[in-house]
């Protein structure tokens, strides 16, 4: 309650917001990792979840960057938010951390083998009973019911189109395969 910027409603509401907004874990947003403590939005994004103007926002964000207690920068439709001194409001337990770590390095050393055997069990998931036409690498052929069907599992996020798009997703995702591909990744 002795915060500097306790009693400017503006500016609590929206460090508020940041703090139970901000990755508790790094993970990719549109290419770029955002890291824990992080969070990847807009002032207007801001505005629309806390009820302040745009100008309220920015005057807010202004306050916390004068004291050190985020910084950001800019990216072309978002900025990242990075909120200083994360781990002291959201702590991770040390245990807990140790046993992620391990299980990392755990998991990193058998990576490389269990890739060719995970590799061996998705063609033979995706060849097993299949008559539709296939293509010299073995994957359906573009354009058949079979192809649409299992694309899902072959496509690349740059190489898919709006028909590559399972029909129980198309909705969800406006026929946008970039915005499926990363629900499907999600």
């Amino acid at each position: 309650m002795r915060w500097r910027w306790f009693k400017n409603k503006n500016t609590l509401i929206v460090f508020l917001w940041l703090l139970l907004n901000a990755n508790v874990t790094d993970h990719e947003f549109e290419h770029e990792i955002i890291h824990r403590g992080e969070v990847a939005t807009s002032l207007a994004s801001i505005g629309k979840s806390t009820t302040l103007t745009i100008q309220e926002v920015r005057t807010a964000i202004l306050h916390l960057k004068s004291t050190g207690e985020i910084t950001s920068r800019s990216c072309n439709r978002y900025q990242v938010i990075t909120i200083v001194n994360y781990n002291s409001y959201q702590d991770v337990p040390q245990a807990k951390q140790q046993r992620k770590q391990q299980a990392i390095n755990k998991q990193s050393t058998g990576n490389q083998q269990q890739y060719k055997n995970d590799k061996h069990d998705k063609h033979e998931r995706i060849n097993k009973g299949r008559s539709a036409p296939t293509s010299p690498s073995g994957y359906p052929e573009r354009g058949t019911d079979a192809f649409r069907n299992q694309s899902h599992l072959l496509l690349k996020p740059d190489e898919g189109t709006a028909d590559d798009i399972p029909e129980r997703y198309r909705e969800m995702c406006n026929n946008d395969f970039a915005t499926y591909w990363r629900y499907r990744n999600q």
